[in-house]
C-alpha cells in the first residue's frame, strides 16, 4: 500500500506531517527565474490565484481520481478522492479561499459525519457475520445522537421571525445543504439507510438492538428529509426512475414509513419532474398506508402533493388517487390555479 493523504488528530499530528507548500508553478526553475526578473516570489491571494500543493517533507503533489460506484438505490455515482502523487499533472490546480465563520462548522460536521456514518458505507453488510455487525451497531447511541444533532442543524427557521432574519437563515440553510451534496453526505445516508435495513431483515441480532436500528433508520430519513427539503438541486437526486423505486419500495417497512413520507414529500414538491415520472404501481403503494396506518396526516401530504403542483392540478394523478379511494365516484378537487385576464 503506497502513501495516502488522511486526516490525523492534533495530538498525532507533527510539523513534518502536516506541512504543505503552495506553489503556482510545479517547476522550480520556472519560479526561480520569475523571482530575479520581478521583485520577489509571486504572491499568493485568496479565491483568485491556482495553485499546486506539494506535501514539504515526501516531495509528493496533492491530486484526485474519480472514482465510480455503484449503491443500492443510487445507481453508479462517481466520487472524487484526493491522492498523492510522484509528479503533479497540469490539471492539478487548487484555488484556496477563506472559509466563512459558517463553512468551517459545516466542514466539522460533515467531517464527523465522514467519520461515524462512513463506516457504513464503507463496509459491505453481506461480507460480515452477525458478531461483527452486532459489534458495529455496538456504538449505536452514538449515531442516535449524531442524527439528532444533524435534524437540529437542517432544521427549517420559525415562521415566526421577521421576513429578513428568516431570509438570512434560509440562505445559510441552503448553503449547508449544498455543501453536504458537494461532499456526497447523500451518497453516504443512502449507503448507511440500506446497512441498517439489510441487517435488521438478514442478521440474528443481540436482544435490544433491533429497536435502536429502527429508531436509527427512522432518523437517517428525517436527517435526508431535512437536508434536501427546499433545495431542488438536492431533490433532483431523487428525479430518476431507479432512485424513485427505492424510495417508494421503502415505505413496505413498518417503523421507517413516517421518515420515508418526509423524503417523498420534500422530493414531490421541491422537484416538480418527478411527477412525470409517478407510477400507478407508486401511487397504490402510498395508498395502503392508508389501509395500514389509518388517515396518517403524513400519507395525506404526499398524496395532495401528487395531486397538486405548483397551484396546477395533476389530473392524471387525480383520478388514480380517486379511483382506488373512492371508486365509481366522480369528484373535481379545487386548485390554486389562477385565469390571467388580458385587459
Amino acid at each position: 500500500i503506497g502513501p495516502k493523504v488522511t486526516c490525523i488528530s492534533k495530538k498525532n499530528a507533527s510539523a513534518i506531517a502536516v506541512t504543505f507548500e503552495m506553489k503556482m508553478s510545479k517547476e522550480k526553475q520556472t519560479e526561480e527565474a520569475a523571482e530575479q526578473e520581478n521583485l520577489g516570489a509571486p504572491t499568493i491571494k485568496y479565491g483568485d490565484t491556482i495553485v499546486f500543493i506539494r506535501h514539504v517533507d515526501s516531495d509528493l503533489w496533492i491530486s484526485y481520481e474519480t472514482l465510480e460506484l455503484t449503491i443500492k438505490g443510487i445507481g453508479k455515482v462517481e466520487e472524487k478522492r484526493i491522492i498523492p502523487v510522484v509528479e503533479g499533472h497540469m490539471d492539478d490546480c487548487f484555488r484556496l479561499v477563506r472559509a466563512q465563520e459558517q463553512e468551517q462548522k459545516t466542514a466539522l460536521v460533515i467531517r464527523i459525519c465522514n467519520g461515524i456514518l462512513g463506516r457504513y458505507s464503507r463496509t459491505d453488510p453481506m461480507s460480515i457475520d452477525a458478531e461483527g455487525v452486532n459489534h458495529l451497531l455496538s456504538k449505536s447511541d452514538v449515531v442516535q445522537a449524531l442524527l439528532q444533532d444533524l435534524i437540529g442543524f437542517f432544521s427549517q427557521p420559525s415562521l415566526s421571525l421577521d421576513h429578513e432574519e428568516r431570509q438570512l437563515r434560509l440562505k445559510a440553510l441552503r448553503n449547508r445543504q449544498d455543501l453536504f451534496q458537494e461532499e456526497g453526505m447523500i451518497r453516504i445516508l443512502i449507503a448507511a439507510i440500506n446497512f441498517f435495513s439489510e441487517r435488521r431483515e438478514k442478521t440474528l441480532l443481540l436482544e435490544g438492538v433491533e429497536e435502536k436500528i429502527e429508531n436509527i433508520t427512522n432518523k437517517l430519513y428525517v436527517v435526508l428529509a431535512a437536508l434536501i427539503k427546499g433545495n431542488r438541486a438536492n431533490c433532483s437526486n431523487f428525479a430518476q426512475t431507479a432512485r424513485l423505486n427505492w424510495l417508494v419500495n421503502r415505505l413496505q417497512s413498518q417503523h421507517a414509513s413516517g421518515g420515508v413520507l418526509e423524503v417523498l414529500h420534500s422530493v414531490l414538491v421541491d422537484s416538480p419532474e418527478v411527477l412525470n415520472m409517478i407510477t400507478e404501481s407508486h401511487i397504490l403503494a402510498i395508498i395502503g398506508l392508508l389501509d395500514r396506518n389509518g388517515r396518517d396526516p403524513k400519507v395525506l401530504d404526499v398524496l395532495c402533493s401528487l395531486c397538486v403542483n405548483n397551484g396546477v392540478a395533476v389530473r392524471a394523478n387525480q383520478n388514480l388517487i380517486c379511483e382506488n379511494i373512492l371508486q365509481r365516484r366522480d369528484l373535481l378537487l379545487q386548485t390554486a390555479l389562477v385565469d390571467h385576464v388580458a385587459w
